[in-house]
């Protein structure tokens, strides 16, 4: 009997949670009879576990469902941390050494899901990305007002405005707030704080709220980055990969996306030829029961587009049409602004 519960449980995650990196669904039947089924395992949401209770008792109405061994991830006493380091990774397991999911930044806020000692299961308030990360380079900071980010894709830190000595540097994508300014020099605070330009900065109030505007912002973003070599889970000047960039061009431009390319395929949102600056032009294969996106990159206006590609092992300016794979693969261009 048990058979049957399981069988509920598995076409729910299939069909509902089956995206791993943003929902934590694994939920098993341990026991059942007659009158009662037990449920064990752990789940991201109380709505989740609220939905499978449901399913079961669509088909077994008059059965009463245990589930106080399920663990609710997030509820309102979640450690919520924020990251301590300039930057930091994520990964599929608990070593530096596992597949690199993701980066990210200093001060960005992250829900500890579980605790494992040095490593976490943790989840990034942003964009609700979901992978291991080091539990040393997170801590629970006191920060300023957050006004700005970096827009420099590698900003220098020195200990004093003027004549200082470098300290540090910090990435394009780091929300902040100015502690002090002096002459074209501001104070910030990152994972050792220090001054730099302010004109590697950009005011939140600055960006701006016109389409077309909004739009070039985009492809500015991305196309300062050209020549950055390809990074799989890289977020950053140092190294990035094909959605990395999307999510890096649409960070620095206010806009919050999700972070793998097949998560940036919004079927609502598909528009046709010609495509205008800023969409996201996606590839992969049509399979039997639906679109398997594998790659992204950012129209720069029609069909030329920037994208980080580990054919040419970084980020450059390619025409669809005039590259066989890219033609050949073409899937669909979301329009997010």
């Amino acid at each position: 009997m048990i058979e049957k519960f399981q069988s509920i449980i598995d076409t729910l995650k299939s069909t509902t949670f089956f995206e791993s990196k943003l929902d934590l669904f694994e939920v098993h039947a341990t026991k059942a009879d007659e009158e009662r089924v037990f449920l064990d395992g752990r789940v991201l949401e109380k709505a989740n576990l609220e939905l499978l209770k449901e399913k079961i008792a669509e088909e077994f109405p008059a059965l009463e469902i245990q589930s106080e061994n399920v663990t609710v991830l997030r509820t309102p006493e979640t450690p919520v941390l924020n990251v301590s380091k300039n930057i930091t990774s994520m990964h599929a397991g608990k070593s530096f050494q596992t597949e690199l999911t993701t980066q990210l930044f200093f001060g960005d806020e992250v829900e500890v899901l579980v605790d494992e000692g040095e490593w976490v299961i943790g989840r990034n308030v942003s964009d609700g990305y979901i992978s291991y990360t080091y539990r040393k380079y997170l801590d629970k900071l006191a920060l300023p007002e957050l006004t700005h980010i970096v827009s420099e894709p590698i900003a220098l830190v020195y200990d004093a405005p003027e004549n200082g000595n470098l300290v540090s540097r910090v990435m394009a994508g780091t929300k902040t707030g100015i502690m002090d300014s002096h002459g074209d020099m501001v104070r910030i605070r990152a994972s050792v704080d220090g001054w730099i330009k302010k004109d590697f900065l950009r005011a939140f109030e600055e960006i701006p709220e016109g389409k077309d505007e909004l739009r070039a912002l985009v492809c500015e973003n991305a196309t300062r980055l050209i020549g950055v070599p390809y990074l799989w889970g890289g977020s950053t000047a140092n190294g990035i990969d094909c959605s990395g960039l999307v999510q890096y061009a649409y960070r620095l431009s206010g806009i919050t996306t999700l972070r793998d390319a097949h998560m940036q395929y919004i079927p609502e949102q598909i528009v046709e030829p010609d495509f205008l600056p800023g969409d996201v032009v996606l590839y992969g294969e049509q399979r039997k029961d639906r679109l398997s996106v594998t790659h992204a990159s950012i129209s720069l206006g029609g069909w030329t587009v920037v994208h980080s590609s580990r054919s040419r092992n970084g980020v450059y300016m390619d025409d669809v049409q005039q590259t066989p794979h890219l033609k050949e693969s073409f899937s669909a261009t979301i329009r997010y602004i």
